[in-house]
């Protein structure tokens, strides 16, 4: 139940956000999180033994019709809070960069690449860099991404 409360207040966060007009996407992110979308804003939880909240910030994104296709090529910043029984807490941050395909007219699939630091604290202290690959499908509500 904490999960889902927290999910809950970081979509709340994006209605409160205020940004250019974009629409409203719910989605899976394919390791085992759901995500939403709303504006340039996305709240995201990723359940595992180790559970992660998030937000998202889209600041750039370039859409460009190819064939039949909308494609979207974006760029922002990501935080996350870490949780688990294992450990006493910690954060990830990064930023990121991808392309999001139009499969139909309102399913989207993304795919985005991203540099990454994580601080996780347990016993000690550790602390690391890395690439992180995200790929998500997502339903925009209210006829697909403007």
């Amino acid at each position: 139940m904490k999960r889902i409360t927290i999910f809950v207040l970081l979509c709340i966060i994006c209605f409160i956000a205020k940004s250019e007009t974009r629409t409203v996407g719910v989605g899976y992110t394919f390791d085992t999180g759901l995500h939403f979308r709303l504006k340039r804003f996305e709240a995201q939880i990723i359940f595992g033994d180790v559970t992660l909240y998030g937000l998202r910030f889209y600041p750039f994104e370039k859409s460009v019709m190819i064939s039949s296709f909308l494609n979207n090529f974006y760029a922002g910043f990501e935080a996350d809070i870490v949780q688990s029984k294992l450990l006493d807490g910690g954060y990830v941050a990064g930023i990121f960069g991808g392309l999001d395909k139009s499969v139909f007219k309102n399913l989207h699939l993304s795919l985005d690449i991203g540099f990454y630091m994580a601080s996780l604290k347990g016993l000690e202290t550790v602390n690391d860099t890395g690439i992180i690959i995200s790929t998500k499908l997502t339903y925009y509500l209210g006829g697909g991404k403007k």
